[in-house]
């Protein structure tokens, strides 16, 4: 197997399909040793996501077992998996599977360009996930920063509206939210005036308020307190960064934060980087303590925050920085759950499955 020849069609491919935003799982009635060394030798591991042997089922195709594995593994649906096989056996698993089924005739048959069209055209089908209607919750969304970084690297436009995937990065960052609110952006307003915000951010979301600031804060925090006449009262509360993606169930966290006893909600995923923030639970599952840029346990937060009354927010805050608790002579927006903590409230943390910063 140590001599199985690289396949950089098949590199390439699986390098385009990753892409597209898929992801890739491989199904072979090998044992899981040989398809390990078969995957190194060609050169695609790097991009298989999750590979499924017959040691890791109890019926091997033709039954659709191994292939129900590997969905489950990537957390989706038959009807949004594309199977590719050249076995008379694969194929008959993959039908079974209830999946959308590429047949060819052996690896010689591999069209890459045909399978590229397939997965576009189950694309077009899949439709996008229905926001989660909020009644009455206000969604902070801070865009104010310098964004140097991407102005260093030679970009004219402000980071909001660099593009992502043909689309603002704004856009992109609402929409992945996931929920129907009432959308609160905070910008600059030289931004604002130069680059008509106003009828950029009420395309994305129709009806938004719109704050703006000249120049910087002296941070997160107080960033989203410039807002302090939209969020200071008994409605929910939540702010997220303007420069990531989450793959998060809004629905179900906000069952979460939403249950009894809850005063507030942290979205996590597992990390160890101190450039992360990081929420550690007590005995109780509830948040204990948090921390800006220091590891204290595995759950990062990927900036999204929620408060059951916006009021609780502005309050903490507020002592936050009467207490001048500052983070590289900054105000963030996490440590204000310490304030709460300390004046008794109870947070919850929820996991997303996984985070990418867009903005660095």
């Amino acid at each position: 197997i140590k001599d199985f020849p690289r396949n950089d069609t098949l590199v390439s491919l699986f390098a385009q399909i990753k892409a597209l935003g898929w992801r890739i799982a491989v199904c072979s009635n090998s044992i899981r040793e040989t398809v390990k060394h078969a995957l190194l030798a060609i050169g695609v591991m790097p991009y298989v996501d999750v590979f499924v042997s017959n040691e890791d089922v109890s019926r091997p195709k033709p039954h659709p077992e191994m292939y129900w594995r590997a969905m489950t593994l990537m957390d989706t649906v038959p009807t949004n998996t594309v199977i590719v096989e050249d076995s008379e056996v694969g194929r008959a698993g993959a039908t079974a599977s209830g999946a959308h089924l590429h047949a060819i005739r052996d690896a010689d048959d591999l069209d890459p360009h045909a399978v590229l069209n397939v997965l576009e055209a189950v694309t077009s089908t899949i439709a996008a996930p229905a926001a989660v209607k909020m009644k009455g919750l206000n969604v902070v969304i801070p865009m104010a920063g310098a964004g140097s970084r991407f102005a260093s690297q030679g970009y004219a436009l402000p980071k909001p509206l660099i593009d992502v995937n043909g689309q603002p990065m704004i856009k992109v960052v609402t929409e992945n939210l996931g929920v129907d609110a009432n959308f609160i952006y905070i910008c600059q307003r030289e931004h604002y005036t130069r680059y008509n915000l106003g009828l950029v951010l009420n395309l994305i979301s129709p009806g938004c308020k719109i704050v703006l600031t000249d120049g910087m804060t002296e941070g997160a925090a107080c960033t989203v307190l410039l807002a302090r006449e939209h969020i200071d009262n008994d409605a929910p509360l939540l702010m997220a960064n303007s420069d990531q993606f989450v793959e998060w169930s809004p629905a179900e966290a906000m069952r979460v934060f939403q249950g009894p006893n809850v005063d507030a909600g942290i979205i996590t995923f597992p990390a160890d980087h101190p450039k992360w923030s990081y929420a550690r639970l007590g005995p109780d599952g509830h948040v204990a303590e948090v921390a800006e840029k220091h590891v204290i346990s595995e759950h990062a937060t990927v900036g999204i925050y929620y408060w059951a009354r916006g009021r609780d927010f502005v309050a903490n805050a507020d002592q936050m920085i009467a207490k001048n608790v500052r983070v590289n002579n900054e105000f963030y927006v996490c440590p204000v759950f310490n304030e709460a903590i300390e004046n008794g409230a109870k947070v919850k943390i929820h996991e997303a499955q996984r985070m990418w910063g867009i903005g660095t």
